[in-house]
C-alpha cells in the first residue's frame, strides 16, 4: 500500500524533530531581537536614571547650603540692625493683615 504521494511525505518523528528545531531558532531569533536590546535597554536607562539621582543629590546638597548661607546672612543683617528688623516685620505685618481683611 504504498502509494508513490504517501512514501514522499516526511515521518511522523521527522516532523516533530522539525518543529523542535524551528521552535528553538524561534526562541533564539527573539531572544537576539527582542530580548537583548530590551536587556540593554533596562541597563541603560538605569544607568541615566542613577545618573539623574546623583545630579539631584548633589543638586539638593548645593541648594541646602545655599540656603544655610543666606540663613546666616540675614541673621546676621538682623543682629546688626534689630530695630529696623523689628520695624519690617512689624511693617509686613500691617499689610499682610490690611490686605487679607479686604479679601473678607
Amino acid at each position: 500500500m504504498n502509494h508513490p504521494l504517501v512514501s514522499d511525505l516526511p515521518s511522523l518523528e521527522a516532523l516533530k524533530k522539525d518543529a523542535i528545531a524551528l521552535g528553538q531558532e524561534a526562541a533564539e531569533l527573539a531572544r537576539e531581537r527582542v530580548l537583548r536590546p530590551a536587556q540593554d535597554l533596562v541597563r541603560e536607562s538605569r544607568h541615566e536614571v542613577e545618573a539623574a539621582g546623583e545630579r539631584l543629590k548633589e543638586g539638593a546638597a548645593e541648594a541646602g547650603e545655599a540656603l544655610r548661607d543666606e540663613r546666616e546672612r540675614a541673621a546676621g543683617w538682623i543682629a546688626g540692625h534689630p530695630f529696623l528688623a523689628v520695624g519690617l516685620a512689624f511693617g509686613a505685618g500691617v499689610l499682610l493683615s490690611e490686605l487679607l481683611r479686604d479679601r473678607r
